[in-house]
């Protein structure tokens, strides 16, 4: 299992909705990926990959996650709790061989889980200083390991400087992706962080700490300024940058074609393909493995992305009296439509829980 942290020194960078699309890439290529949201503060890693049955559950204060895992570990006696009803099974398109977990921070943003978060700080303050949340953190690694068995723990870390964002990205972690704008705070706070994580002691049997840079949020063209150069001299590494794009940003909606946001710039026929389009090159490099495999996720997610995009641009078009065929609202698409390659069965028709009528759109793209 190869651990991979992502981190951001500011917030606002993209860094949960990258950690969202990597798990989705990952996982349509065959692989068997946890996403795991250490982010406990502001967590957020169920918005973008769940869907609307696990967000009821979290607005009622019901989904379990890791505050709740950490939890039983650091108890007087310790309570065991048991990772697969606490792992959620994401969806994913049919004809799929990997699978895709997700391991949210908890039932958040409802009041038991600012509750439970709080009995978290609490034990952490009352218990032992040195050893407690690390060997709760390293024993929950190792129980995804044996438990769920994936190839990739992909960990959404905690901005900023703290013990938990720490340990994630030092102790936990085998590779951090470092994500961060041209603004100065941002970057020379990315540097000093970097320069800690090298620095930083390993376990015995782990190899050397990877790391990778991402420049995010950078305006179209401005790809080879001043203030990008810079940057890449500061860091010292090879930098990678994802270009900014209002469609995707107002929304931050996960890319992976099937769940895209809706497009207000209806004049704009590329508006969120040159972020999306970006974001997979820097996944395909950044995460190699089977480049055939890649290659044809990438071609699939393309595909889904131009017909989702098709479909809410014709359901704005008609709402203005130019199309003579209705849409289903946006909502209902997110819940009912389901895409199929060329030859592959559609899932059993399901209801769905806003309209009760049976059946499931499928559009078919190769």
């Amino acid at each position: 299992m190869q651990t991979v942290a992502f981190y951001s020194y500011k917030g606002g960078v993209g860094r949960t909705l990258l950690v969202a699309n990597t798990a989705q890439f990952l996982a349509m290529s065959g692989r068997r990926v946890v996403a795991l949201d250490l982010d406990l503060e502001a967590p957020g890693l169920h918005q973008k990959l769940a869907d609307p049955d696990v967000l009821s559950r979290a607005a009622a204060g019901a989904l379990p996650g890791a505050v709740d895992v950490l939890l039983a570990a650091l108890a007087p006696e310790p309570r065991h709790h048991d990772l697969r009803d606490t792992a959620v099974e994401i969806g994913l398109p049919t004809g799929i061989s990997g699978s895709l977990f997700l391991i949210p921070a908890g039932a958040a943003p409802s009041q038991a889980y600012w509750e439970a978060l709080e009995q978290l700080h609490d034990a952490l303050r009352s218990g032992p200083r040195n050893g407690g949340l690390v060997e709760a953190v390293l024993e929950l690694q190792a129980r995804i390991a044996d438990e769920l068995a994936p190839d990739f723990l992909l960990i959404d870390s905690r901005t900023g400087i703290t013990e938990l964002g720490g340990l994630a990205t030092s102790l936990l972690a085998d590779r951090v992706v470092c994500l961060t704008t041209t603004a100065p705070e941002s970057a020379e706070g990315t540097r000093v962080v970097a320069e800690a994580l090298r620095a930083a002691p390993r376990l015995p049997s782990q190899q050397p700490l990877s790391i990778d840079f991402l420049v995010t949020r950078v305006p179209p063209g401005a790809e080879r300024s001043s203030s990008v150069s810079r940057l890449k001299q500061q860091l010292g590494d090879e930098v990678a940058v994802l270009p900014h794009d209002s469609a995707i940003a107002q929304q931050e909606r996960v890319l992976a074609g099937w769940e895209l946001g809706r497009n207000d710039r209806e004049d704009d026929e590329a508006a969120g393909t040159e972020l999306f389009s970006a974001t997979l090159s820097w996944i395909a490099e950044a995460f190699p493995g089977h480049r055939e495999a890649a290659k044809a996720v990438r071609h699939r997610m393309e595909a889904v992305h131009r017909a989702w995009k098709d479909l809410t641009q014709t359901s704005e078009r008609f709402r203005g009296g130019t199309r003579g065929r209705k849409a289903w609202p946006l909502d209902q698409l997110r819940q009912r439509v389901r895409f199929t390659k060329k030859g592959e069965m559609p899932a059993r028709p399901t209801s769905s829980p806003m309209t009760g009528l049976p059946g499931t759109l499928t559009r078919s793209r190769s």
